[in-house]
């Protein structure tokens, strides 16, 4: 296993070292951003315009900065695996239902990617469902190659919330928002940003909780709101748990992603207006305003 380790870091380095020393980003755009999720197949042009046209901004005035993007599934997926019953469990019934479920969040995905390219950002689609095996709805096998030769050749790889082989269940939903803090870690960032409807998340008066942690995770999770529309993955409670242990990373930020400015600030290295989720035991020196 050690061997292991030692041969992909040097791997990871080698690629990286003919462009100098990139940061990454690694940031997931959400599916109740870009899409209705009360109309199915429902997108929202206007926002999708925004958010590649921030992007685009961004990487024309610091190219040295690798982007890794994950798209949530919204309406063109979540209403789909609901009829299914995927979130339930998967049985050779369901096989159908798993397909319309992945090509549902293929379609948005390249939405997203066609966008971005028409800002001549160089976006290219990845399937989770032929990089992916999971055992019991955890990942146990990420092909990461691709990604690590799409950002060696100047691309912006965009994954997205996917059905992906399960070992044991057959086939399980993959969210976005396991994807993110799972490749986060793989890659040693140090944060993430989720960019989603929401001024980050929400106590019970509707009013933005400026950090989450380990220590006080306990008093907000009876506030935490449940998602609006259909979401199979666990909705903003779903979220947060996934970015607080020990396989996320140190720190992520919840924010919403239709103000552009919180898009440019977490690619840029700063904290964006929203919630900050800290993984980590708290420093007195601790200064949120640093990714």
């Amino acid at each position: 296993m050690k061997k292991l380790v030692v041969l992909f870091l040097f791997i990871f380095s080698n690629i990286f070292s003919s462009q100098g020393s990139k940061e990454i980003r690694i940031m997931k755009i959400g599916g109740g951003l870009i899409t209705d999720k009360l109309k199915p197949n429902t997108p929202k042009p206007k926002v999708i315009e925004a958010i590649a046209s921030a992007i685009a901004s961004f990487i024309k005035e610091k190219p040295n900065t690798n982007i890794i993007l994950v798209t949530g599934a919204g309406s063109y997926a979540h209403p789909i695996a609901k009829k299914y019953k995927l979130h339930k469990g998967y049985d050779d019934s369901k096989s159908i239902g798993a397909i319309e479920t992945h090509m549902g969040a293929k379609k948005l995905n390249e939405i997203f990617v066609k966008k971005l390219n028409e800002k001549n950002v160089k976006a290219i689609p990845l399937h989770p469902l032929n990089l992916v095996i999971c055992e019991s709805g955890k990942i146990i096998k990420f092909s990461v190659d691709p990604i690590m030769q799409a950002l060696k050749r100047g691309f912006i790889p965009v994954l997205h919330g996917d059905m992906v082989f399960d070992e044991k269940n057959g086939m399980t939903i993959l969210s976005g928002d396991k994807i993110v803090p799972f490749l986060a870690v793989k890659f040693g960032v140090h944060s993430v940003g989720l960019a989603g409807i929401t001024d980050g998340v929400y106590n019970h008066k509707k009013e933005t909780i400026p950090e989450i942690n380990p220590e006080n995770i306990e008093g907000f999770i009876s506030m935490i709101s449940k998602s609006t529309g259909i979401d199979v993955t666990g909705g903003m409670l779903g979220k947060v748990k996934s970015l607080l242990n020990e396989k996320a990373p140190p720190v992520s930020y919840i924010f919403n992603g239709a103000n552009k400015k919180n898009i440019y600030a977490y690619l840029n290295g700063d904290a964006p207006k929203g919630t900050k989720i800290n993984n980590q035991k708290k420093d007195k020196g601790d200064d949120s305003s640093v990714i």
